[in-house]
């Protein structure tokens, strides 16, 4: 009886052992199939969200490349109309220049080339004739002679309209209006001309005249000199040595 009760129990734990062996690989296989799909699905989740990131990238290329074309189309708008309006704004500057000073009242003259080479900008001669050889210069804004000096004789300037300076070296400039009247000594370094943005006309005539009397013309007036001096604008109030 023993003998058959320890056969059986054998025979019991002999299948039961196979029974749990297969349920172990069952397992085991079980979880490495589950193991093998979700890294699978891992991956196909992870080229999903690739393709979906590419996708957003591609879109806020085009929407870049959309706002780009956008932003250049407004600026080179924009651009347009400053240039339009720096335009306009340069006619209207000339035209006041021009209205500050009536041509017809005091004649521009002829363009003065004889002495062109003493000048920065343009300038101009209109005779009016007398003894000491009476001359209406014209000079258009930012014009001016250069450094000079008058041997044994006297300059005169009368200003009769526009707005100029008057530079005698070693001294403060001194603004020109209409009805100014500088009276330079022989022998003193000067330049006179027009304001940066007006245009000036003065009568110069020779007095005092000595016998060999000549004109020394020197170096120029460079621009970082002559900006320094305010324009027109500010020449109100502004008269005799400052």
């Amino acid at each position: 009886m023993f003998v058959l009760y320890k056969l059986i129990l054998f025979t019991y734990l002999r299948d039961r052992k196979e029974s749990l062996f297969s349920l172990l690989c069952e397992r085991i296989y079980c979880h490495t199939l589950f193991n093998v799909v979700e890294e699978s699905v891992n991956k196909v989740r992870a080229f999903y969200e690739n393709l979906r990131n590419f996708a957003a990238m591609f879109k806020n290329m085009i929407l870049y490349k959309k706002s780009i074309q956008i932003f250049n189309s407004k600026m080179r708008f924009i651009i347009t109309i400053f240039a339009l309006f720096m335009a306009v704004a340069d006619i209207n500057s000339q035209e006041v220049m021009k209205a500050n000073v009536d041509f017809n009242v005091w004649p521009k003259g002829e363009l003065n080339t004889a002495y062109a080479k003493y000048f920065i900008g343009n300038s101009y001669l209109a005779p009016l004739g007398g003894e000491n050889g009476l001359v209406n210069v014209t000079f258009e804004p930012r014009c001016r002679n250069n450094w000079h000096i008058h041997h044994k004789s006297v300059q005169v300037l009368i200003c009769v309209a526009g707005h100029g300076w008057y530079v005698e070296e070693g001294k403060e400039p001194m603004a020109m209006h209409p009805g100014s009247v500088v009276v330079i000594p022989a022998e003193v370094k000067h330049w006179h001309g027009a304001a940066k943005d007006s245009w000036f006309q003065h009568l110069t005539y020779m007095t005092k005249v000595e016998e060999g009397a000549t004109n020394e013309w020197l170096e120029p007036v460079v621009d970082e000199e002559y900006d320094k001096l305010p324009a027109s604008s500010a020449l109100n109030g502004m008269s005799g040595m400052k």
